[in-house]
């Protein structure tokens, strides 16, 4: 078959970016007997860094989808429309999503594969959007993706239990394929002098014991309750400032001010002055990569205290990085953590506060976390998850031998108990 792939998403910095990047490239790397066919608008193509064997076809936009679809955008219809009839005269069999986020309705004759990450905004839409304007155009296009997806593809089994209920998507064509940490985020050695100048990069202080979330700033992602927990934490000096251990101070990583997404950040940024803590906390902004791998080398923890979570990316990365975790039991961060991490109730601050006492106090709990972060990382692949698309593919694929896959029930039953 010759496949299409939608790649919108290709340059966002978020996790709808990492994930078709990823994917993309070990689809690529994997063979087989498809051909590819990439669609992006102007910016992205201008932009992005594209794989060798993948055909590129640029449509002329008025907006990248990425920048126009944002908590108080909206995409054009004609820009849709564009995308769509570059997709039909290219004469693709199949149509590849890697996002909901930049769909748009494809023309009769082609199938479809769309990978919905989650169900968050048809569970806490006021915690996502911010205008009913906004909540009616997500529905409207979440209805139409999963109206006309041969195969939705989702990326946890609580995410497809989710989507299944929110969305009435049927699990005979819902596939759970888990991703993985981007292949930079692994354990490395670094000079005290680097970690130093990346510290002193992003204003936080050198002999800090360091907390480090990582993400957006959006409602869902509960991170009043994570500040509430950190002065809690702070405020008992015993605890929190060991004689011969540097103070705690907390670290929060992502965009700040180009954020598409709803963001709750200058609400946060009022709850910092009311709690104190403008000493204790730091917004770093939007960091790259190779600054990010040393972040997790040096903290303490990754903390990430969301509500809901349709995978929970930052929590694989730390793992990756031999980073000690603490989360929340919200959506998939149970089934992805398991016993790797300490798993906290949402609404407990308390508990919070101390699950975070314990990690920055206890050398031989982080050592412990430390080994079983490893090992669960390690079980995900950007190579098996790549396998398994090509087989939903040929699920599709007329010319091939292939019996529909197994439901969403029926997958990684350890992975489903967080084993």
């Amino acid at each position: 078959m010759q496949v299409g792939i939608d790649l919108s998403c290709w340059s966002n910095y978020r996790g709808y970016g990492r994930y078709t990047r990823n994917l993309v490239d070990a689809l690529l790397v994997a063979g087989g007997k498809h051909s590819y066919v990439g669609f992006c608008d102007r910016v992205t193509a201008r932009e992005g860094t594209f794989p060798s064997g993948l055909k590129l076809v640029t449509v002329a936009t008025s907006q990248a989808p990425t920048q126009a679809a944002t908590a108080y955008g909206r995409r054009r219809v004609s820009d849709m429309w564009r995308m769509a009839w570059a997709v039909f005269r290219s004469g693709v069999d199949l149509m590849f999503f890697p996002s909901s986020y930049t769909y748009f309705p494809v023309l009769p004759r082609t199938r479809c594969v769309i990978v919905v990450h989650d169900a968050i905004a048809e569970r806490w839409p006021k915690l996502i959007f911010p205008t009913w304007t906004g909540r009616l155009a997500w529905t409207a296009k979440s209805r139409m993706a999963g109206w006309q997806a041969d195969r939705v593809i989702t990326v946890s089994h609580n995410a497809a239990d989710a989507i299944h209920a929110h969305l009435g998507i049927s699990t005979r064509r819902l596939r759970v394929i888990y991703e993985a940490a981007d292949p930079v985020f692994r354990i490395q050695d670094a000079s005290i002098e680097r970690e130093r100048q990346v510290r002193e990069q992003y204003g936080i202080p050198p002999t800090a014991r360091l907390l480090l979330y990582v993400g957006g700033f959006s409602p869902h992602k509960n991170l009043e309750a994570l500040l509430a927990a950190f002065a809690r934490l702070v405020g008992s000096s015993a605890a929190s400032e060991p004689r011969d251990e540097g103070p705690l101070h907390l670290a929060l990583v992502g965009e700040t001010t180009r954020e598409a997404f709803f963001s709750c950040y200058t609400a946060l940024c009022e709850q910092i002055g009311q709690l104190g803590l403008e000493s204790r906390v730091t917004f770093t902004g939007f960091v790259p990569d190779a600054d990010l791998v040393q972040l997790y080398r040096t903290a303490v923890c990754l903390v990430l205290p969301s509500r809901d979570e349709g995978f929970g990316l930052p929590v694989v990365e730390a793992m990756a990085c031999g980073t000690p975790v603490v989360t929340s039991r919200g959506g998939a961060l149970p089934e992805l953590v398991g016993e790797a991490g300490i798993l906290v109730d949402p609404d407990r601050t308390d508990d919070f506060a101390d699950a975070l006492r314990r990690v920055s106090e206890d050398v031989e709990c982080r050592a412990e976390l430390r080994e079983r972060g490893l090992r669960r990382a390690s079980q995900l692949d950007w190579n098996v998850a790549a396998a398994d698309l090509l087989r939903v593919f040929d699920e599709l694929d007329p010319t091939a031998r292939v019996t529909a896959g197994p439901n969403p029930s029926e997958l990684s039953p350890g992975w489903r108990e967080g084993g």
